[in-house]
């Protein structure tokens, strides 16, 4: 537990306080039943989230051209709704999945072909906190253009292909594209996406023997 949160406090130390670095430290502190650090957490993460709106907002307004940036305003809207849920606000947090869905749909339209952007809607798409809003087939169809334009070499996007299965009841292919990214070469650094491999992989449940194989192996 302890070598878990001082990860995550190492990363606010060398990286500074981003937004998304404060919510990967709450929700692990969520995790060790250490609540009130963990909204400490998730109100400074929040307030520092609404500046960063607020101020990219100003520069799509101002700069249409250059919205198709890394960190997008669905995202951090994403990111904002997750916070709402975990604080029990359940009407502001469907208020900003709502919005996230909407503002992705519309990045999609401007670059269709964005693999980062496909990789990020789909699991956007398949993730996101309300059920309801969910959209699990595009899920896929976002995530499996995202593999192909990056050749299969990306953990990232083959990672999105197996949530969108999941959600979408595809266990199967879920392993499938999940098996595929755990085999790629990831960076040490990308800890946390190695973390989601592995419990996206767990979330497949057992790996089921095709019954052919048996019967050959009993000859």
């Amino acid at each position: 537990m302890r070598r878990a949160i001082r990860c995550r406090e190492q990363m606010l130390q060398s990286d500074g306080p981003q937004f998304d670095n404060m919510y990967l430290l709450a929700d692990t502190l969520v995790s060790f039943g250490r609540m009130q650090e963990a909204a400490d957490q998730l109100n400074e993460a929040r307030r520092l989230l609404t500046r960063a709106i607020e101020l990219r907002r100003q520069i799509e307004e101002l700069f249409p051209d250059r919205s198709n940036q890394s960190i997008r305003l669905d995202q951090m809207l994403e990111v904002l709704g997750t916070i709402a849920y975990r604080q029990g606000d359940t009407e502001q947090a469907r208020a900003d999945d709502e919005e996230a869905i909407q503002l992705a749909r519309a990045a999609l339209a401007r670059a269709p072909n964005d693999a980062g952007r496909l990789t990020s809607i789909s699991e956007l798409f398949s993730r996101v906190e309300f059920t309801d809003l969910r959209s699990p087939a595009e899920a896929v169809t976002l995530a499996a253009r995202a593999v192909e334009l990056t050749d299969r070499r990306d953990a990232a996007a083959l990672l999105a292909l197996g949530h969108a299965h999941l959600a979408n009841n595809q266990p199967i292919l879920a392993r499938d594209a999940l098996e595929q990214a755990a085999r790629l070469e990831i960076p040490c650094e990308k800890k946390d996406l190695r973390d989601e491999l592995s419990a996206a992989l767990a979330a497949c449940g057992p790996k089921k023997v095709d019954a052919a194989t048996v019967d050959s192996g009993k000859k």
